[in-house]
Parts: C-alpha cells; structure tokens; sequence
C-alpha cells in the first residue's frame, strides 16, 4: 500500500505546527506594502493542464550517491548503526513514506577487492573489501523502507570480482534493499585511467557489457533486482558516440534485459586544475538560466531511454567535481542550487538526481564521521531534500510545469498539480545574497508573487530559509521553521508556516524557497 501522508502529516513531522500571520517577514502578510525597490511578479495560470508540459515528479527524484570506501562511515559496522544517517533518512522516510535511493558506488566500486587501502593525498580509497559484516549493514542498519542501486566492479576486468559480489548479495541481503546492479563507474574514461586498453570504446564496451551482465543475470535470483547501464563520465556534448542513445541503438539493453536505469554523470563546476577552480563562483552556481543551460544537453539522453521504456537518472552529480570546493559546495547557496536541479531535472524527464557524497568532500549532504577534527553534522545541502519532500508530502501522482515565461537567472517557478487540480507552486528566489552584504546590514532585496490566480487570495507558505547564502551552518537553515544539525528536526522559534490571507501576495527573500499552497483552514478560494 502507497505511504500517503496527508500534509498535516508533513506539518508535524517537520514541526511546522506554529502558524502566524506575519512569521518574520517584515512587511505585514495581511496587506503587503510593495515598494518600488522591489518588484512584482504576476504569477497567471490557466484552467486545466498542458498535458505536452508537465512531467512526472517522481517520488525518488531525490536521490543519494555514496562513495563505495565511506558506505561504512555513512551506515555504520554491524551493530553499531550511524545514528545521524539513521535519523536523517528516516525524516525523509516520515514525510514521503521512503527515504532517498542511495547508490554505493564512485571511483572505488571498480577497487572491490580485499581491504580498504589509501595512498597519503588520495581521498577515495585505492582498494576496497567488503565481507558478510557489510550485508548485516544493508539490512539492518537503514530504515525499513531503504533500498539501493549497488555498484559492481567492472574497472579491474575480471568478471569473478562481480559475480561473487551478486551472489553474495543475492544469498544475504533483504531482496527489497536491492533496486538495482551497476555494473562499472565511469566506463568511457577506462581507457585514460589505465582499466582498459585501447581501443576501448563503445562497441567494445557494449559487447563486454552484454557478456558480463549475462552471466551475472544468472546469479540474480530475484526479478525486481535489474540493471542500470552506463555512468558514464563525460558530458553529452563531450561524448561522442560513447553514449547512452548509442548503446541503446546498439541493442544493448535488449541483450541484457530488466534493464531499469540508464545513467549519466557530471559536475556544473571543477576544481581538478587550477584552471578550472579559478572559475567557480557561488553566484554562478546558483543562477537558474546557467543550470537550464548546462542540463539541457542531457534531452537526448532522457529521450533515448523513454524510448526503450527505461528511466534516465543523474546517476552521480554534485556542485565542483573532484570532491566539491571548500565555501561553495556545502553552502546554502549550493543547497538551493541542488533544489533548483532536482526541480528542473524532474522537467525534463529525470527519474532521479543522485547527489555524491563522502566522508570528506564538500558537496557531501551530510558529513557521517569525524573528519580533521570536525564534528559529524548535516550540511545545507540536505535542507534541499527536506524541501522536495514537503513538496511531494500529501501527493499521490504529482506532475510539474516550470513557468519558463517567468524564469531569470534568479528566479525560478515550478507549478505542482495532481491531474488537472493545481496542487501548490515552488518558488527559488536565487538571487545571491552573500554573508559580506548581511554583516554589512545590506538590506535583503525581496520578490513579491502574486498567485491570487491559481491559489486564491488565501495561501500559506513554508520557506527554505537561511541568513544568507554563503552559511556552511546547517544550524542556520530552516525548513519550515526546522534545522536538521543532528538528523532529527528541532524547531527553531518565531520561523513557522507562514499565513497571507489577504490578497494572494507573497514575498521570497533572495537566496529562499517556498512552497506556497492554498490555507486549507481558508473559506474563500
């Protein structure tokens, strides 16, 4: 039976349970006073649905990627359960009945062998064992309704390393943990690190693909355990043939079958030479036409895999690659830039969007251990998945339409609807608001939304709020009036749901999100 829970649900699992009228905005909610250094945006809706423009927002739209050598800092050994994972998955399982996909892979997926080895310098482990201790972990160390996409090592080229993994998995681990297998990380790069000799290319790739997914096929013993092809490393518009359209036309999944997932990594920003971190910024980061931009090249990709009646995901993603940058990545201002993807993402047709994390990368959503001294915390970034839970919290089929007649680079809307019913809106106001314009007393510029057409006079909001965007506190960043530091909500006071029940009119500070509804206490439409 479909977990369900009704908003009210949401609402108290979150301790969205202190409404008042003006919550901490500072222009009256009542009757808010524009003033001309802000602006106004009509936010007009039509009757019905254009069905050839909304998508599905799929309830696993948020996603996690775990590197393959940390999934024991981020669950914990046998026995002894990570309790900030724990509580943290667990709060998105409470609003939207589940908690995020996590796949364990990266790098070191294709080092499976007998222990966790690293070299000085290098983050990611350079050899990874795991034995029966880690199946007790998958079983009994996540929330009951956990699963995962298991990655395979593919990158050491020897089909016994995959195959004892499947069996035992298969043999030990609960069959509802596994989604699905994913057999190598990053393939289309073998070649240049040195897994594959040349030529490596697609064709030889689809063909060992085909060959070794047969044999492990034969090691699954359960039906609703399938594949997820590709992961491939580099951009669409780098690829070449080495593409997911390319093996598709190849007939790889056909070959295969119970092919699920078909994936794609990749990173807006880089910080693997000095080159590339020289262009990082957080204002970049965050401006929506730079991410509409960037993740439209992946359309190709999305559509190939409909076509063969498979999912596209974000099989691994994150804000600068080569383990995020310090001050950008686990900033509020990348917290609301991982919104904005999953959002847009869920527009053009992604299934999910698996955000990479360990140990001690920055992007990370949540830090599991003790690193150089840091305490184990949640970051911003995982504000953003309590977010889209809300969003998702009381829906049964939702579908989203961006209002793509609205967008800028700081302002982005995206309409939730159940059938033809329009549900609530989602607004980002990301324009950068830095921690340097706060200490100076900088006042924070506003949008005001008119949604009196779609909602009604009489809505409410619950805002994604931080001081500014450059906070690396999670202590700071409020969900509905909650912080999430220590994986269970803690309510912060006087920041609530918030009611306007006057005329429709509603403020986004710069760098906040709200999701704006109609007040179900409301008499008037």
């Amino acid at each position: 039976m479909r977990y369900l829970p009704s908003l009210a649900a949401f609402a108290a699992t979150t301790l969205f349970n202190q409404v008042l009228a003006r919550g901490s905005r500072s222009t009256p909610a009542s009757s808010p006073q524009i003033n001309q250094n802000f602006s106004l945006v009509q936010v007009n809706f039509t009757p019905g649905v254009n069905t050839s423009k909304v998508s599905p927002l799929p309830r696993d739209i948020l996603a996690l990627s775990i590197e393959f050598c940390y999934i024991v800092d981020y669950l914990g050994d046998v026995g002894k359960p990570n309790n900030l994972s724990f509580n943290l998955l667990s709060a998105i399982q409470s609003i939207i009945g589940a908690p995020p996909v996590i796949r364990i892979g990266g790098h070191t997926q294709d080092n499976t062998t007998i222990t966790n080895v690293f070299e000085p310098g290098n983050l990611e482990a350079v050899n990874v064992t795991f034995n029966g201790g880690l199946f007790k972990v998958l079983n009994e160390n996540v929330p009951e309704n956990q699963s995962f996409v298991f990655g395979l090592n593919f990158g050491q080229n020897n089909v016994e390393y995959p195959l004892a993994e499947v069996k035992g998995i298969e043999a030990n681990v609960y069959a509802s943990r596994i989604d699905a297998y994913e057999l190598g990380n990053e393939p289309d790069s073998y070649a240049g690190r040195g897994k594959r000799t040349r030529p490596w290319n697609v064709q030889t790739y689809a063909q060992q693909q085909v060959d070794w997914l047969t044999q492990i096929k034969s090691e699954v013993t359960n039906p609703s355990h399938g594949f997820q092809l590709g992961a491939f490393a580099s951009q669409p518009v780098d690829q070449g043939n080495f593409s997911i359209p390319e093996i598709n036309a190849l007939g790889v999944p056909e070959d295969v079958g119970n092919v699920k997932f078909e994936s794609d990594h990749t990173y807006p920003f880089s910080q693997c030479t000095p080159e590339q971190a020289a262009e990082i910024s957080l204002p970049a980061l965050m401006n929506h036409i730079n991410t509409i931009e960037t993740f439209s090249q992946f359309s190709p990709s999305i559509a190939s895999a409909a076509s063969i009646n498979t999912s596209f995901v974000l099989g691994e993603t994150g804000s600068v690659s080569c383990h995020g940058a310090a001050n950008i990545s686990n900033t509020f201002g990348a917290a609301l830039w991982n919104l904005d993807l999953m959002l847009h993402g869920a527009t053009l047709g992604m299934r999910r969007v698996h955000f990479h994390n360990g140990s001690p990368f920055y992007y990370s959503v949540w830090q599991p251990v003790e690193v150089n001294g840091t305490a184990p915390r949640a970051w911003p970034a995982f504000s953003s998945l309590i977010y889209v839970a809300g969003a998702l919290s009381g829906t049964v089929n939702p579908t989203i339409y961006e209002l793509e007649a609205l967008s800028s680079d700081t302002l982005a809307l995206y309409a939730i609807y159940e059938g033809d019913y329009f549900y609530k809106i989602l607004a980002l106001n990301l324009e950068y608001y830095s921690a340097a314009d706060a200490a100076a007393g900088k006042a924070r510029p506003q949008v005001y939304l008119n949604v009196s057409s779609g909602l009604g006079d009489n809505v409410r909001a619950f805002a994604l709020s931080g001081p500014n965007a450059d906070t690396t506190d999670a202590g700071e960043v409020t969900t509905g009036g909650s912080t999430y530091v220590n994986g269970t909500p803690v309510s912060v006071s006087g920041l609530p749901v918030i009611l306007y029940p006057a005329n429709g009119i509603v403020p986004i500070n710069a760098s906040e999100a709200l999701i704006i509804e109609r007040n179900p206490n409301s008499t008037t439409t």
